[in-house]
């Protein structure tokens, strides 16, 4: 029977510990895959792509919602790569009430920190594309020219309690000497 854990410390972040048997694979899958439907958006789980149908899947997934319900779903995969069939894990939430700025390939860089409520007062999302005219239409259409872009040039506000957390902060996000991704 698969399992799902939810965990609220901060050892590294607050995540889910996800377990699910050979038994449960979808019939016929060579590899398998788990993702993860939170708010409406399907995200794959980090570290679970394509992974062996003969083993089972123990996964700690530390980049679920807060607060909101997390549903997970394991996909089977033929010998090309398609799909054969998905079977759901159930779903889980994290209850836990703040705010953790991690780097998503090494959770253990992550602080817990408090947002102020300027952070993000706007939020925009440019999508590339032209607007068109089409004969016989009285609005115009958007010819998209890629996919959806995420969110840029946020402000983010934001406050550590200590020293030893602002510490952690820059560490996460990197400096000169230490560069990391970007968050």
């Amino acid at each position: 029977m698969s399992t799902l854990t939810p965990f609220t410390d901060m050892a590294p972040v607050p995540r889910v510990l996800v377990d699910v048997p050979v038994v449960e694979f979808p019939a016929g899958a060579v590899t398998v895959s788990l993702v993860r439907e939170c708010e409406g958006r399907t995200i794959g789980v980090r570290g679970g792509k394509r992974l062996p149908a003969t083993s089972p899947i123990i996964l700690t997934d530390h980049e679920p919602g807060f607060g909101v319900e997390s549903a997970y779903t394991v996909l089977g995969h033929d010998a090309a790569g398609n799909i054969t069939g998905s079977l759901p894990v159930g779903s889980t939430v994290v209850d836990f009430d703040g705010v953790v700025v991690q780097q998503p390939l090494d959770p253990r860089l992550s602080v817990q920190v408090k947002r102020l409520v300027s952070t993000a007062a706007e939020i925009s999302r440019e999508t590339p594309g032209e607007l068109v005219y089409p004969q016989g239409h009285g609005l115009p259409g958007l010819i998209g020219l890629g996919p959806r872009r995420g969110v840029e040039g946020v402000h983010l506000d934001l406050f550590v309690s200590n020293h030893a957390d602002a510490d952690a902060l820059q560490d996460t996000l990197g400096t000169y000497e230490k560069r990391q991704l970007p968050v």
